[in-house]
């Protein structure tokens, strides 16, 4: 008689789940620009990422630029301070409350 054994597979979600706790890992430090909604750009130091929730401190509103670059350059510290920076200490993003993140070089 042949015997047969069964191994029970951990469920997608919980394999997605633990994909995304290691990428939060990763990410907590870093320097990054979050787009917010309603045209909100913030730069600041990812310190929580929970779920869907980020929270920055050392947080500047990126007010403006005329630099013919547009937002992502920003990212690189050549072209920093052709942006204006507003000082605005910590901040937290609830979930749906921003749009997209991007890691600076600087």
């Amino acid at each position: 008689m042949q015997e047969t054994a069964t191994v029970a597979a951990p469920e997608v979600g919980a394999q997605e789940n633990e994909a995304v706790q290691a990428a939060q890992k990763n990410t907590l430090g870093k320097h990054v620009v979050v787009v917010g909604q309603r045209g909100w750009i913030m730069k600041g130091y990812l310190v929580e990422n929970e779920g869907e929730e980020l929270k920055l401190e050392k947080v500047h509103n990126v007010r403006s630029w005329n630099n013919g670059r547009g937002l992502g350059g920003i990212t690189y510290e050549e072209y920093k301070n052709e942006y204006k920076l507003d000082k605005m200490g910590n901040i937290e993003f609830p979930p749906n409350g921003y749009i997209f993140t991007m890691d600076l070089e600087w």
